[in-house]
């Protein structure tokens, strides 16, 4: 995308292992490091657990802010807190994503399917596609 952007967008299957996977990938890129991420849907009475052991790999793959959405996602979060930003309505984090300055970063997009999160990447491609440099 225009502005410095790298988007990976992987919205479609989420779960324990490919979040972790998806993560250290992130974690590679050299500029600042924002991540999307979404419940891992389908985890049935582990979900909590997992969710937090997610949430326990994101202090060290440099992200400078995280933007969760869903329900359980918000435990990805707990180390991060003021650059943690947790929506569960589509409608508000579209908002925060369109007023979001996402200049010069690597972005990661990951979530279940059932997250809608490619409607994420829709904007994001949109408002800086359509951008001038």
């Amino acid at each position: 995308l225009k502005k410095g952007i790298i988007l990976i967008n992987d919205s479609y299957i989420a779960n324990p292992l490919s979040m972790r996977n998806a993560l250290e990938v992130l974690s590679l890129y050299r500029n600042r490091k924002i991540a999307i991420l979404g419940d891992m849907l389908e985890l049935g009475k582990f979900s909590e657990e997992k969710h937090r052991e997610v949430g326990k790999l994101i202090p060290h793959c440099g992200i400078e802010t995280l933007i969760t959405f869903g329900n359980s996602s918000r435990l990805y979060g707990t180390s991060l807190k003021k650059r943690h930003h947790h929506f569960t309505d589509m409608d508000e984090l579209l908002s925060f994503i369109s007023n979001f300055d996402f200049e010069n970063s690597t972005v990661l997009i990951k979530g279940s399917r059932g997250n809608r999160l490619e409607l994420v990447a829709k904007s994001l491609e949109e408002i800086y596609e359509n951008s001038s440099d």
